[in-house]
């Protein structure tokens, strides 16, 4: 494209485009706003971002068709290639149970978030039915792809500056809303962590409480700005106000505009942006990338990463720039035991080959997390157990969880709670389980197992003194289930003390050689009023008993 000197006219702006977009083949917007007015039936059809390549044949025909018939490599899927384009209320219902199912059991939990996680805010997607302008887009003629190219920076950068302030001032005078606070509450919860994928460049993640090193903005962040220039990779935040005025009338800032530190030029956001924006600074990105692929490289690394439980939640992404979307789909292919949820009002197909692993919620981001809240914690009543990893020196740490639960989800909790990584050898590991008060009671136990109930013992709290109860001599064949629940007049507050509700691990140097060392586990269950509380232990070998 070729450039020239500021725009100084909204008139000039719109014909300068219309000129380039003819030099370079393209079609203008102005062309395809009167196809699209001619078409007002067809109006909801996405519109990808390479249809201004098209020809104006190709454009129509895939307008009027509502997105049927599609050029080739259309970056839009055909909805006849999807399932859940519409829903009943009936299916809504089943897919919000079954997605909470999954986040109540999720091991690992991964956000993808789009423009449209920002609506319930009450910012725009510059896209859809919530799209939303800047003022100055309409009067000067100019589609939001066109004002997020680079080359503005340079050839009238108080145009360029009257958008990004805008954007500037309106992300940081808008509150995230509720839902943010509900998606982390979810993520602290998964034993194996969480990550926030995000396209949008705002910043409420972080805002919100999200740790920031746990999100990737893919596509950078208003707030952060860099050189124009490209003199430095450095990115720097730039300050709450930036202290812009927009002139009502030519739409441009008046003030001094934000400058690069280093060499005096203009500054701009650390954005990527449409049009070919080579001078992007990834420098930022990349960090934030790589503890994303840390993150995912140490689960596959994982004996059980067949099995883990990734739950991919996707927020608002739309099909103009899939970005999120085709990441989520890839961290899919890359975890068997993956499934995702998502979240689209307007869009909220999924692709037949993810039917059996994947629910759709035609809902905004806010409303679907909001009804998901609930269910997710009205979790059954089931009984718990505090779980104690300890080795030959004594020490341990300690995890609470559901009585029935595999030794893979054990270490899950606490490698999770206690911020350190189970490395594995070749061969996966095994426990010996071993009932602390029944010496004789021995089982072999792998990483899918659980500790049979026969092999729990409780001590059970009757106000001042305590006693051991546990079954007959043939416990050790009772079915599960057997242990009895306590009678009457137990001391509830005596008991609650006897089973805090947290996770301790430990190993037995600072340098664990998972070759020669062996763990012991010692869980303890009670009932949910923490009066009845279980014994046993289990010992971790390398792919032997101990």
């Amino acid at each position: 494209m070729s450039t020239g000197g500021p725009y100084d006219g909204q008139h000039s702006v719109a014909a300068r485009l219309a000129k380039e977009a003819k030099d370079d083949g393209m079609l203008t917007k102005a062309e395809m706003d009167q196809i699209l007015e001619r078409s007002k039936s067809c109006q909801d059809v996405v519109i990808p971002l390479e249809a201004k390549t098209w020809t104006k044949q190709q454009f129509e025909l895939f307008v009027l068709s509502n997105g049927t018939i599609r050029p080739k490599g259309c970056s839009i899927p055909g909805m006849e290639d999807m399932v859940n384009n519409t829903m009943t209320a009936e299916q809504v219902e089943t897919a919000l149970e079954t997605a909470a199912e999954w986040l109540r059991e999720a091991d690992a939990i991964l956000i993808g978030s789009g423009a449209g996680m920002g609506v319930d805010s009450g910012l725009s997607t510059f896209r859809g039915r919530k799209a939303g302008v800047w003022d100055g887009l309409e009067v000067l003629g100019l589609a939001y792809e066109e004002i997020c190219e680079p080359k503005w920076f340079e050839t009238d950068p108080e145009l360029a500056w009257a958008f990004w302030n805008f954007c500037h001032e309106t992300y940081q005078a808008t509150e995230p809303h509720r839902g943010y606070e509900i998606a982390r509450s979810w993520a602290d919860r998964a034993p194996l962590g969480a990550f926030s994928f995000t396209s949008n460049i705002d910043s409420h993640w972080q805002a919100s409480g999200w740790s920031p090193q746990r999100i990737i903005e893919v596509h950078g962040a208003v707030k952060q700005l860099q050189c124009s220039k490209g003199c430095t990779p450095d990115v720097w935040e730039g300050p709450r106000s930036l202290d812009l005025t927009e002139n009502p009338t030519t739409h441009r800032v008046e003030g001094d505009l934000p400058r690069c530190p280093r060499c005096g030029a203009v500054a701009r956001p650390c954005v990527q942006m449409f049009g070919g924006d080579k001078l992007f600074s990834k420098k930022r990105r990349a960090t934030q990338v790589s503890r994303y692929d840390a993150w995912l490289t140490r689960l596959e690394a994982r004996h059980d990463a067949k099995s883990l439980r990734m739950v991919c939640v996707e927020l608002g992404c739309g099909l103009t720039v899939p970005t999120v979307r085709k990441e989520l789909e890839s961290v899919l292919r890359r975890f068997p035991g993956a499934r995702i949820i998502r979240v689209n009002p307007e869009n909220p197909g999924l692709a037949k080959e993810l039917e059996h692993v994947g629910v759709s919620l035609p809902l905004s981001a806010g409303a679907a997390l909001a009804n998901l809240e609930p269910r997710v914690n009205d979790r059954p009543e089931v009984l718990t157990s505090t779980f104690l990893l300890w080795d030959d020196r004594g020490n341990g740490v300690e995890v609470t969880a559901p009585t029935q639960t595999e030794c893979s989800r054990i270490l899950c909790y606490a490698e999770r709670l206690h911020e350190f990584h189970v490395e594995y050898e070749n061969t996966p590991p095994e426990f010996e389980a071993q009932s602390l008060v029944k010496g004789s009671l021995h089982k072999k136990l792998g990483l899918p197992d659980k500790v049979p109930d026969s092999f729990f013992c409780g001590l059970k709290s009757t106000g001042l003194e305590e006693e051991i109860q546990f079954g007959d001599e043939s416990a050790a064949e009772k079915a599960p289930g057997s242990l009895q629940r306590p009678s009457s007049g137990i001391d509830a507050q005596r008991g609650n003390s006897l089973c805090r509700e947290r996770i301790v691990l430990v190993t037995e140097s600072n340098n664990w050689d998972p070759s020669n060392q062996n763990f012991v586990f010692t869980p303890a269950w009670a009932y949910p009023d923490g009066t009845v509380r279980q014994h046993l232990s289990l010992r971790l070998g390398q792919g032997k008993s101990g």
